[in-house]
């Protein structure tokens, strides 16, 4: 897994390819200016005109103190919980990589999906979001957690990958055998 080179989502503004009439853009061409030893993998290439706005707060008309007129506030709506997928998933090893990290395979039956936020894994307390898809595989992916932070796990901690906070998909793997390492 080579993290330095891995790219999981690039987000390039139309207004970054110059003084080109955006209305008319009807393609894309990436070029690049060295060559590579292992070539690219390149996916799902998307344009969309605009970002799709946050949701308006509701407004609620509230009695003043001393009853004399109304306050208008907003409230926030509640986030929805996240879809949670727990079945099919499976920790496939958990291994040393080199002095100071430990790599945790897992594999899904429910492929993670796509996003514009990096995939974040989470053990007990600990988080990493060094990340990378074995040979492209959207049904698995290899986290890089620091050594120290392992070390600090309890024998048995739960184990989630999810996009970060208000993430609306969470992959539960259960809990991680801190005494599977290098079984």
């Amino acid at each position: 897994m080579d993290s330095g080179r891995t790219l999981q989502t690039a987000r390039i503004p139309l207004a970054a390819f110059g003084a080109a009439e955006l209305a008319s853009i009807r393609a894309v061409r990436l070029t690049f200016d060295s060559p590579f030893e292992q070539g690219i993998l390149l996916a799902n290439i998307r344009a969309t005109r605009a970002t799709t706005p946050a949701p308006l707060a509701p407004a609620v008309r509230t009695a003043s103190p001393g009853g004399a007129g109304a306050r208008i506030s907003t409230v926030a709506p509640a986030a929805p919980a996240p879809r949670r997928i727990s079945l099919g998933n499976t920790v496939q090893s958990v291994r040393s990589h080199g002095a100071d990290s430990v790599r945790i395979t897992l594999a899904t039956t429910r492929f993670f999906e796509p996003r514009a936020r990096q995939l974040v894994l989470s053990v007990g307390a600990e988080r990493s979001v060094r990340a990378a898809h074995p040979a492209g595989d959207l049904r698995s992916v290899e986290f890089l957690l620091p050594r120290a932070a392992f070390d600090r796990l309890s024998a048995r901690e739960p184990l989630t990958v999810d996009y970060g906070e208000g993430s609306p998909v969470v992959w539960d793997f259960g809990v991680l055998d801190k005494h599977s390492l290098d079984r």
